[in-house]
């Protein structure tokens, strides 16, 4: 989003037209198994300086109860080209098994949304969470906020959507991004 708002402000590459796209990650394929039993929340919170949410107020924010904590990746490696299907598994399982997700990581709340799983995200410090979520926003399960202290309310609503059909959801919103997407696409080989 910011990137694109950079471009149209300076002008790059005259006489070219600048399409915002959805993250290619709404795009993955319904293949991989997800988990039908749910369980506590998953906290996967960004320790780097992209982070701007008081940690101790999430902490909070979720009170009692079983919290897991996990990373995306470690240290931002690169996991090798014949790793990434099964390394990707393992984290929509991670993601499905989950009654509620709390993130501030675009590809975290992204996992949340295919793998079906309430999530509350709250933005960083570049706005790709909240720029990704407008691209998401009719899924019901999926919240955005700047706020902490909003936690405790926005986790009680989004659990009570932890047993609906949620991916199906999801996969009605991939269908119509794909459908936008191949539009805008076409629009550029003219």
């Amino acid at each position: 989003v910011q990137s694109c708002r950079v471009m149209e402000e300076l002008g790059c590459v005259p006489g070219r037209d600048f399409y915002l796209m959805p993250d290619f990650v709404l795009f993955m394929p319904d293949d991989f198994p997800v988990s039908k039993a749910r369980k506590g929340t998953l906290l996967c919170l960004r320790d780097d300086e992209e982070s701007v949410i008081d940690k101790d107020a999430i902490s909070r924010g979720l009170g009692e109860g079983r919290v897991t904590r996990i990373k995306m990746a470690m240290n931002h490696v690169e996991i090798p080209v014949s790793m990434r299907r099964l390394f990707l598994s393992h984290k929509i399982g991670q993601f499905s098994a989950a009654e509620l997700v709390v993130t501030d990581r675009l590809h975290a709340m992204i996992l949340s949304a295919f793998a079906g799983t309430p999530c509350v995200a709250f933005d960083n410090i570049n706005r790709k969470v909240s720029g990704v979520y407008e691209w998401i926003r009719s899924l019901d399960y999926i919240a955005v906020t700047d706020d902490e202290a909003k936690l405790s309310e926005l986790a009680g609503s989004m659990r009570k959507k932890a047993g609906e059909d949620n991916r199906r959801k999801f996969f009605a919103l991939q269908d119509e991004l794909k459908g936008e997407f191949l539009a805008r696409f076409a629009m550029c080989l003219k």
